[in-house]
């Protein structure tokens, strides 16, 4: 699949940050997660690529999750739905690290699947999944769990004082808008305006350049 891009336009009244976050299939969580968060003065813009298909288990040592908090990848190990879907997180009490081992494809195809075994200590890391090295959804890790993520996702982008990586609720953001890729669209301009609504349009004449910024 080829790139997708978003173009982000702040054409509001205040700096700020635009942020874009994913929900995907069963996903449940109070906190979202910001894939992607830059800091934009009223009339800028920034952008942002990435490859739909450029999946990732990642983790990091965050403590217990609360909004607030930022998710910073200690390990990020690359995925792929049908033949290496499936991972094991454990931790190494004597140096005191997580890891990620025994990635496999697992049952069923299409699922990123991540099984937390035993040794883990509670309320000391998360874990998910991340698109272009980027973690986009996470849960608190935990013994004896299994996170089973069917990954069908769906773009939002919002505006507030949220950093790349970060939980946060929505209700700490302007109402976010949903961001859809038309048919053989890969590039979509969102455009934050001076009432704080949004305008969304695709970029039907422009391909999605190879690098985020």
């Amino acid at each position: 699949m080829s790139q997708l891009q978003l173009i982000l336009i702040n054409n509001g009244k205040n700096p700020g940050n635009l942020v874009v976050y994913q929900q995907t299939g069963n996903q449940v969580a109070s906190n979202r997660l910001a894939w992607f968060s830059k800091y934009v003065y009223p009339s800028t813009q920034v952008s942002f690529s990435w490859d739909p298909q450029d999946l990732d288990f990642v983790w990091s040592g965050t403590g217990q999750i609360q909004s607030g908090v930022v998710f910073e990848a200690s390990q990020v190990v690359p995925a792929n739905l049908a033949t290496s879907n499936k991972i094991t997180l454990s931790y190494n009490g004597t140096e005191h690290v997580f890891f990620f081992n025994g990635q496999t494809a697992g049952e069923p195809t299409g699922v990123l699947i991540i099984n937390q075994d035993s040794t883990l200590p509670a309320n000391a890391a998360a874990v998910g999944i991340g698109v272009a090295g980027r973690a986009t959804f996470a849960v608190q890790a935990q013994s004896n769990m299994m996170l089973q993520v069917t990954y069908k996702p769906t773009y939002w982008v919002t505006f507030g004082t949220v950093q790349q990586g970060e939980f946060f609720t929505i209700e700490s953001t302007l109402t976010p808008i949903q961001v859809e890729f038309p048919a053989n669209v890969n590039s979509m301009t969102v455009t934050l305006n001076a009432d704080n609504t949004w305008t969304v349009k695709p970029n039907i004449m422009m391909a999605a350049e190879e690098a985020d910024d």
